[in-house]
């Protein structure tokens, strides 16, 4: 119907750099599918904001020499400058990235989807997955390390009780 049609907005484009300056990730079936056809290279890059600290990531793609790059810098006041923050490895910095922002690739994927009330791919995922994201989604994952802690002081709690009930 008219609901599945593109309105050309660019949506879908902003979409694709957000989950490759984020993640690394795109739906391109091979890594230069990010680089645009005539061109020799891309880059995207992207400010944000996470608990009063701005950070900034530069992805690039350069398909002549067939490499990937990833930058991870945050803001320093002092120098009003960025430091360079980024890892080792390209790996190592997306994972770095991931436990700044506070969620994964599929978390932002499926968030997008719900919001374009598109919950197909959610809807077809295993139980799992979907209790996983929908955590995530909700910054849940704080409360299993409180249920675990309380179940554990209850299970303490309730030996007390066994004993001095033997007594």
């Amino acid at each position: 119907g008219e609901a599945d049609q593109s309105n050309g907005a660019g949506k879908s484009a902003i979409f694709e750099a957000l989950k490759w300056v984020l993640f690394g990730k795109s739906r391109h079936k091979k890594k230069d599918g990010v680089v645009k056809w005539n061109k020799r290279a891309c880059e995207v890059i992207c400010n944000f904001v996470v608990c009063e600290s701005l950070y900034k990531i530069v992805r690039t793609r350069d398909k002549t020499i067939g490499e990937s790059d990833v930058v991870l810098e945050q803001w320093n006041d002092l120098k009003q400058d960025f430091d360079d923050i980024s890892c080792d490895t390209n790996t190592a910095t997306d994972e770095k990235i991931i436990s700044i922002i506070g969620f994964n690739c599929d978390v932002f994927v499926n968030s997008v989807y719900f919001k374009q009330n598109d919950i197909s791919m959610f809807a077809a995922s295993t139980p799992s997955k979907r209790k996983d994201v929908l955590k995530s989604l909700l910054k849940m994952e704080q409360w299993d390390d409180y249920q675990k802690k309380a179940k554990d002081h209850a299970r303490g709690l309730q030996n007390k009780i066994d004993e001095k009930t033997q007594r």
